[in-house]
C-alpha cells in the first residue's frame, strides 16, 4: 500500500514536471520499476500512463492555444512512423545503447540552451533551407523510433527540435512536443496490448495521478512563462544527464 501511495504522490510531480519540462519520463520509469515492475514493464506500462498524462496536459495547451499545428502536417506521419518502428525493436536493442547516447547528446542541448541567451525565452525567426528540413525530418524520425522503444528523455530532444530549428518559444515547444507525445503514446500503447507488457492495475492507479499533474502543470508553464520554466528545464535536463550517466556509464 505503502509503494502505491508513493507512487501515486510521485506521478502527479512527474506529470507536473512533464508539462513544464518535457522529462516525465526519466521520472517516472524510475518509479515504476521501485514499485516492483520488471523493466520492460515499466518501459511499456509507462507509455500507456504518458497517453494519458498527455490527455491532460495537452487540454491545458490547446485550450491555450500554445500548440502549434500548422508545423505537424508533415511531422505527424515522419514520428509515427518512426514510432511503429521502435516498438517492433524494443525486446530486440538493449536500453544500454541508447543510455550512452542519450546523456552524451543531451549534454550539447544543455551548452546551446545556456549559452544562446535568448533560446527559448521569445519566438525568433529561423533561416530554412532544403537540407536543414531535410536534416531536421530525419532527426525527428529517428526521435520517433526512440520514442517507440524507450522514450525517456524524447521531450526534450522534440521541444529543442523546435525552439532551434522552427524558433518556437519554449512554451509552445513544450505544448508541442506533449501533443506529438500524445499521439506516438497512443499508438505505442494499442501495439503494445498483445504483447502482455502492459500492467493495467498500476497503469490506472498511476495515471490517475499523472493525469492531475500534467493538468495542473500545463497552466504553471503558461502562467509563469518562459523565463520561469527556462530554468525548470535546465535543471531537469541537467538531472536527467547525471541520472543516465550513472546508470549506464
Amino acid at each position: 500500500m505503502e509503494k502505491i501511495i508513493i507512487l501515486t504522490i510521485g506521478m502527479v510531480f512527474t506529470g507536473i514536471m512533464d508539462a513544464v519540462a518535457g522529462e516525465g519520463g526519466l521520472l517516472s520509469t524510475p518509479l515504476l520499476i521501485l514499485a516492483g515492475l520488471p523493466p520492460k514493464t515499466a518501459v511499456a506500462s509507462n507509455k500507456a500512463i504518458a497517453m494519458m498524462g498527455n490527455i491532460a496536459t495537452c487540454t491545458g495547451f490547446i485550450k491555450g492555444k500554445k500548440v502549434r499545428f500548422k508545423e505537424l502536417k508533415l511531422i505527424i506521419p515522419l514520428m509515427l512512423i518512426g514510432t511503429v518502428i521502435g516498438i517492433e525493436i524494443l525486446k530486440a536493442i538493449p536500453n544500454s545503447f541508447m543510455g550512452k547516447f542519450v546523456p552524451a547528446a543531451l549534454v550539447v542541448l544543455v551548452f546551446f540552451i545556456i549559452f544562446i541567451k535568448d533560446t527559448g525565452l521569445k519566438e525568433k525567426k529561423v533561416s530554412k533551407s532544403k537540407l536543414k528540413n531535410i536534416v531536421t525530418m530525419v532527426a525527428l524520425f529517428g526521435i520517433g523510433i526512440y520514442d517507440g522503444f524507450y522514450g525517456a528523455a524524447s521531450g526534450a530532444f522534440m521541444s529543442m527540435t523546435f525552439m532551434f530549428v522552427f524558433g518556437f518559444d519554449i512554451i509552445d515547444s513544450l505544448a508541442t512536443s506533449r501533443f506529438l507525445n500524445l499521439l506516438i503514446c497512443t499508438v505505442a500503447t494499442i501495439m503494445l496490448i498483445p504483447s502482455g507488457l502492459l500492467d493495467i492495475k498500476i497503469i490506472l492507479i498511476a495515471s490517475a495521478g499523472r493525469m492531475v499533474g500534467g493538468y495542473f502543470g500545463s497552466y504553471i508553464a503558461m502562467t509563469k512563462g518562459a523565463k520561469f520554466i527556462k530554468p525548470i528545464f535546465l535543471i531537469a535536463v541537467i538531472i536527467s544527464i547525471i541520472l543516465m550517466f550513472f546508470k549506464y556509464y
